[in-house]
C-alpha cells in the first residue's frame, strides 16, 4: 500500500501544481468494512420511510386547515401508515440479516510537497482509500 501511495502522489507531482514529493509519515493500515447506514437497499427505504413520514404530516396540515375533508384524509392517512410499516419491517429485516464485509482499508499518510503556483512548501496529511489494490483516492485532507 505504501508503495501505491508513493506512485500515486510521485505521478501526480507531475501535474501542473505541485513537485517534490517526499513521504514523511503512514499511518497503520486500518480495515473499512461496510456499513448499514450506507447499505443501498436500507438508504432507499430510509428515504422512502421519510417521504411517506413527510406525507402524513402534510395530509394532517391540510385536514386541520379544511384543505380536505376528515374522512378523506384519514383514509389517506390509513394507507400511508400501512405504506410506511411495511418499508419499516423491511427495514428491520436488512438489519437482521445485514453482515459487515471489508470494502476497502485506509491509512493517513503525511508528506511534503512544493505547491508551484503559491511557490510554497505544504506538508498535509490525507486519509487515502485503498481497495481492490488498484484504487486510491484521497478521501479527506486532514491537516494541511
Amino acid at each position: 500500500m505504501k508503495d501505491k501511495i508513493a506512485e500515486y502522489y510521485t505521478s501526480k507531482t507531475n501535474d501542473a501544481l505541485f513537485e517534490n514529493y517526499d513521504p514523511v509519515s503512514f499511518s497503520p493500515i486500518d480495515t473499512i468494512y461496510s456499513n448499514i447506514e450506507t447499505n443501498a437497499d436500507f438508504v432507499d427505504l430510509t428515504n422512502l420511510s421519510n417521504k411517506i413520514s413527510l406525507k402524513i404530516n402534510d395530509i394532517v396540515f391540510k385536514r386541520n386547515s379544511g384543505a380536505i375533508s376528515k374522512v378523506e384524509a384519514d383514509k389517506k392517512i390509513k394507507l400511508l401508515y400501512d405504506r410506511l410499516e411495511q418499508v419499516n419491517n423491511s427495514k428491520e429485516t436488512i438489519k437482521q440479516t445485514f453482515k459487515r464485509s471489508i470494502i476497502g482499508y485506509n491509512m493517513k499518510h503525511t508528506f511534503h510537497i512544493t505547491n508551484k503556483l503559491a511557490n510554497k512548501d505544504i506538508q498535509p496529511t490525507i486519509l487515502i482509500l485503498y481497495h481492490d489494490n488498484l484504487l486510491i483516492k484521497e478521501i479527506a485532507v486532514l491537516k494541511e
